[in-house]
């Protein structure tokens, strides 16, 4: 898990240092690897919170990996690539709230290693 959130956590900071007006493939590289870390994360967290919140955080990790696929593919489904790249950023956010939220409120239980 840690291993997710960290590569995740590396194309975030990429994304923020290389700028995509300037160089714009080194930006989807890091954009593309925070996004595909941060939804996989989404997938892998069922094995650490109870199951109907877990089938949420999956759903959640599935939906913005649909949606970097799509992304990927130039297929906007009318969003425009702005809006699709919202949809492939949301669910991983959303689920960042739900766990983390779901950890501060896990008294006495180990944290996902």
């Amino acid at each position: 898990m840690w291993l997710l959130l960290a590569a995740s956590g590396i194309g975030a900071i990429g994304v923020g240092i290389f700028n995509e007006d300037s160089v714009p493939i080194i930006h989807a590289l890091f954009a593309v690897m925070a996004f595909l870390f941060g939804n996989l994360a989404a997938v892998y967290s069922y094995r650490f919170v109870r199951p109907s919140l877990s089938y949420a955080f999956v759903l959640l990790g599935i939906i913005g990996l649909a949606a970097l696929a799509l992304l990927a593919g130039n297929t906007y489904l009318g969003l425009g690539a702005g809006g699709m790249e919202r949809m492939v950023f949301y669910p991983a956010m959303i689920w960042t709230l739900g766990f983390g939220a779901y950890l501060m409120g896990d008294e006495g239980r180990s944290t996902p290693g």
